[in-house]
């Protein structure tokens, strides 16, 4: 736990640039003084600071501060996209297989697979990053991290096989999973994390998420990420302002190869507009991703008339 020692006297001096922080601790037996260029800490011991006290940049905190702990998270989700054609309850590995999937998570992270992860095979093998978050009381975004997804489900870090790691104040948390085509989805209630890995599945619908509708019901049991959020705006659209369909068309008519502009021209690789994951981009023909997006609206429960123009929204706190 960091120390908390007396301070008679702050001299706040000037603005503060981003960026700039005296140490977390002030601290010192007999009477110090500790400075940068912009603020001037003066102590003593004896005496206690019996209030907040702050200006427009600095708020300096009476109490003892509580230091970060390590929480393990083991969660299970699956991706709707890529359980379109699965058969086995697993889904489908098609990126890995044909050498699509990026080294590097997709997310701002930027964190890179190691340990040969992408060799695995069966139920185990890698389908896609995701990235998770925890949340605190008021929502707040307070952690994330890159994960791997495996065909079961499972959520582990870069190494394919190890628990999520956070450093994180406290351990109640609202847990977030999130897809780059899909919409994400969060628990209902905050969750108690600890040093040792807790367990959450997000596929049985046992889990109570926030929202209504979080999630895609897959073959009348298997609760998935609702995929088709091609432009990544927390919306699933099909037809519309804003429609997710646009965003594959521009993608197949702006790809370097497709030189006479056809809007039947398929392309292959990693790209937020193969809904169905599997490494193939098309707009029209052959098992194109704009009717898996429209199968995908059509299917939503509150599209009672089937309309080509409902939308649904992630369901998530803002």
């Amino acid at each position: 736990m960091n120390r908390i020692c007396p301070i008679l006297l702050v001299y706040l001096l000037g603005y503060m640039s981003y960026g700039q922080q005296l140490a977390n601790q002030v601290c010192g037996t007999s009477g110090e003084e500790v400075s940068n260029s912009e603020i001037i800490l003066n102590h003593t011991s004896g005496e206690f600071v019996s209030s907040t006290i702050n200006n427009s940049e600095i708020t300096l905190t009476q109490g003892f501060q509580q230091t970060a702990q390590m929480l393990y998270i083991s969660p299970k989700a699956m991706l709707q996209g890529a359980l379109i054609g699965a058969t086995n309850g697993l889904m489908r590995d098609n990126l890995r297989v044909s050498n699509n999937l990026p080294n590097a998570s997709p997310y701002e992270e930027g964190i890179v697979e190691s340990n040969n992860a992408f060799t695995v095979t069966g139920n185990d093998a890698i389908v896609d990053w995701a990235q998770v978050k925890i949340r605190n009381a008021d929502h707040k975004v307070v952690g994330v991290k890159s994960a791997l997804l495996q065909r079961d489900g499972d959520l582990v870090s870069a190494d394919g096989v190890s628990p999520l790691q956070f450093s994180a104040y406290g351990k109640e948390y609202f847990v977030e999973i999130n897809h780059r085509n899909h919409l994400g989805t969060m628990t209902k209630d905050p969750i108690t994390l600890s040093g040792i890995p807790t367990s959450l599945n997000f596929t049985l619908g046992t889990l109570p998420t926030y929202g209504n509708y979080a999630q895609a019901v897959v073959d009348d049991s298997t609760f998935a990420l609702w995929a088709g959020d091609v432009n990544n705006n927390g919306i699933v659209r099909y037809l519309g302002p804003g429609n997710d369909t646009n965003s594959i068309k521009d993608a197949v008519l702006g790809h370097p190869a497709n030189t006479t502009i056809s809007n039947y021209f398929p392309f292959t690789g990693y790209h937020n507009a193969d809904i169905n994951l599997n490494g193939v981009i098309r707009y029209l023909g052959p098992s194109n991703d704009t009717n898996i997006l429209k199968d995908i609206i059509r299917s939503h429960p509150l599209n009672t008339s089937l309309s080509n123009y409902f939308l649904f929204l992630e369901q998530l706190p803002n």
